[in-house]
């Protein structure tokens, strides 16, 4: 789901209570992998002591909208639907969650991202998921215009 490498290209933006980052990784395709980190707080907690299960979808909902928009600036996406949304291990208040994005297909309309989430400190899964985004205006799906070299993928 992500390439292992990274490239020394890397662009830091810092942000009130978030920490964004976008990576270059290195793969045959040379994917990219969008990364935000987030620091779990004692409004964020749920009624066992651990991160509410909503706000991590939130996120990850967060995090496809900019791994979509920031690969294809030129459309507009909007969240069609999430695979199965796998929770691992709950963080706990004052722990730093970091949630991955990375673009696994891209079809005519719509692009599938690959979201996940570990422990920033000492990288345990928290959840992992898939979701489905869809180039839309007017309510209608619209074709994804396609950056050079890249080849058109039936949906």
């Amino acid at each position: 789901m992500f390439p292992p490498r990274e490239a020394t290209l890397e662009s830091r933006y810092c942000v009130p209570c978030w920490v964004a980052r976008r990576t270059l990784l290195i793969s045959n395709s040379m994917s990219q992998v969008f990364s935000k980190h987030f620091l779990v707080r004692p409004q964020d907690l749920n009624h066992a002591g651990t991160l509410f299960g909503g706000t991590m979808m939130a996120l990850a909902d967060e995090m496809a909208f900019i791994a979509a928009t920031l690969t294809y600036p030129n459309c507009t996406f909007v969240t069609k639907l999430f695979h199965q949304f796998d929770f691992i291990c709950g963080p706990r208040e004052g722990e730093i969650v970091q949630i991955d994005a990375e673009i696994v297909h891209t079809g005519r309309t719509s692009v599938r991202v690959a979201v996940k989430a570990t422990h920033a400190l000492n990288h345990r899964e928290i959840f992992k998921t898939e979701a489905v985004l869809v180039n839309a205006k007017d309510g209608r799906s619209m074709p994804i215009p396609r950056m050079d070299g890249e080849m058109t993928t039936p949906e």
